[in-house]
Parts: C-alpha cells; sequence; structure tokens
C-alpha cells in the first residue's frame, strides 16, 4: 500500500473554515473519487488540493454546501485547473 508524503505548510488559509467543515468537504471528495476507483495515492492529494482550493476562493463553508448547479461546475472548473498534477497522478 502507497501512502501519500506528508506536506506541512505553515501557509494561512483564508476563511473561518472550521477543522468540522474542512474534514466534512475532503471526506466528500474522498468518497467521490473512490466511487471512480481512484487510487489513494491520488485521490488523498487531489482532496487535499481541492479543500485548499475551496478555502482559498470562498469566504465560507455554507456558500460551497448551498451553491447552484452552475456554481458548483465553476468551482469543478477552478479544482481541475490548479489541482490537474493530483488528478494525473502526482
Amino acid at each position: 500500500m502507497l501512502y501519500p508524503s506528508t506536506v506541512v505548510t505553515s501557509e494561512k488559509l483564508p476563511g473561518p473554515f472550521k477543522t468540522e467543515h474542512i474534514r466534512e468537504l475532503w471526506q466528500a471528495c474522498s468518497v467521490a473519487h473512490q466511487s471512480m476507483n481512484t487510487p489513494q495515492h491520488i485521490y488523498y492529494q487531489l482532496c487535499d488540493c481541492a479543500v485548499d482550493v475551496m478555502r482559498v476562493n470562498y469566504d465560507n463553508v455554507t456558500k460551497i454546501q448551498y451553491m447552484s448547479t452552475e456554481e458548483a461546475k465553476k468551482l469543478a472548473t477552478i479544482v481541475k485547473l490548479n489541482c490537474n498534477e493530483w488528478r494525473m497522478g502526482g
């Protein structure tokens, strides 16, 4: 079994995201990729990146949880553009 490397950063991301919300966002990403049989070493890094992108682009979790379909498509595009490295296998 491969484990992703741990990346430690001192970068403070904007937004008042509570740890619980960050975990929920990461878990939703994880479940989605597991259902597509994405290898663990890829979706771990991809979901880390996706959550970071959400935190940088939105000032609170409510905007993410209740966004319209059109807004969700825009977010998916932003995540793909920023996290393509992990989608392609690191």
